[in-house]
């Protein structure tokens, strides 16, 4: 009968951590990059006002639970404009943890943004949360998430450069890693402690100014009573609490798909731009064409739009493409005010997942014959260089 019981305990277990949704984290800035607190957001789906919060001292917020679809969150304070951007989430689970940056501005914070343009890198991004984020899950030996274990990130001479308190479902996420081999170190006062190592990789030239997620290990804190308690458990089970499977990085991944998608034709799609116009994989047949892929919580991307409009007017035998997958209401205030001249497609997450997309910028150089002959990943001085010799070269 015990067996039994506990047989039935696993199952319930199984069956509850299956049916945990996915969290957004993210912080709230300015152009300057500084913290905003006590910004309200307000999280939506389909118009209707699912959770609000206010951010915290360091400008950081959480919305828990959040199941599959698009949401909007409204941002909004005194002191700026109001800000709607849109996050798409792919995948549920409780391991699944979705970083989303917002970026608050008022006339100031443009004026000062622009006078200081001259003088950034070329890869640095006003994007707040970028680099490597290294996530991973700290819990029992039971396969239960243990919340506010201490969690230390600890470099190759030994020392703790990050600590932090494991979250809901036991996830711990540290941002802005820098390339290395680190050490993760759990400890917890009711369990022994435990170590992982992660090696986190210069991110690739295209990836540069983008936010590359990292799987870290996940870790599980034993003690006696555990040990006791697991003797009795089926080893398939035990296999798979163990086991690092059950991690992942939700939502945020370096995909990068150059090699894939050159020298293969555009997908097929159709797609109205926000004037209203319809594009497709046939009409846009005859001429070189450029594709732009962003969405509106994408800083980069909308810092390099005028930089591109100046390409309209040089090559005007090319079409020039933006696809977003973001509504209307939330693409239309960021187009008009950057501007963005492009022919700016809306509601484009399909034209997305066709071709593997998950960084943004990137931008897709096509031939007059719809094959892609170059993809360019990342926003850089270097990077719109790239684009436009590609330009230049189909166009001759």
């Amino acid at each position: 009968m015990k067996k039994m019981l506990l047989l039935l305990s696993i199952f319930a277990l199984s069956l509850s951590l299956a049916g945990q949704e996915a969290r957004i984290m993210g912080k709230v800035t300015n152009l300057k990059k500084e913290a905003i607190a006590d910004a309200v957001l307000v999280l939506m789906k389909d118009k209707k006002e699912l959770a609000t919060l206010t951010t915290q001292k360091e400008g950081t917020f959480t919305f828990e639970n959040v199941g599959k679809g698009i949401y909007t969150i409204k941002t909004t304070h005194p002191n700026y404009e109001e800000s709607l951007t849109q996050i798409n989430i792919k995948e549920e689970g409780a391991n699944n943890v979705y970083i989303h940056s917002i970026a608050l501005e008022n006339e100031e914070s443009r004026k000062a943004a622009q006078a200081n343009q001259g003088e950034e890198a070329d890869n640095e991004s006003i994007a707040t949360l970028n680099g490597t984020v290294v996530v991973g899950k700290i819990s029992d030996l039971m396969g239960n998430p243990l919340l506010k274990a201490h969690v230390e990130l600890i470099d190759e001479k030994g020392t703790t450069i990050k600590q932090i308190k494991s979250r809901d479902k036991g996830i711990y996420a540290f941002t802005n890693v820098e390339a290395g081999i680190y050490t993760i170190k759990a400890s917890h006062p009711d369990y022994e402690s435990a170590k992982g190592e992660v090696k986190v990789d210069e991110p690739d030239e295209e990836a540069k100014g983008s936010l590359v997620m990292k799987k870290g290990p996940s870790l599980i804190l034993e003690n006696e009573a555990d040990r006791a308690s697991a003797g009795k458990l089926p080893q398939q089970k035990l296999n798979e609490i163990r086991s690092d499977k059950a991690m992942t990085s939700g939502g945020v991944s370096v995909a990068v798909s150059k090699n894939k998608l050159q020298g293969s034709s555009i997908a097929e799609f159709s797609l109205k731009d926000i004037k209203g116009k319809t594009w497709t994989n046939k009409s846009i047949l005859g001429k070189p064409t450029v594709i732009n892929f962003w969405h509106a919580g994408c800083m980069p991307c909308i810092k390099e739009m005028p930089q591109m409009n100046k390409w309209i007017d040089e090559y005007p035998e090319v079409n020039f493409l933006s696809c977003t997958w973001n509504s209307s209401e939330v693409a239309r205030p960021i187009i008009e005010r950057t501007p963005f001249l492009f022919n700016n497609m809306i509601d484009g997450q399909d034209l997305f997942d066709k071709h593997g997309i998950r960084l943004t910028p990137t931008t897709l150089v096509i031939d007059k014959d719809g094959v892609i002959q170059s993809v360019v990943i990342g926003a850089s001085s270097n990077n719109l260089q790239r684009i436009i010799d590609k330009v230049k070269e189909l166009s001759e």
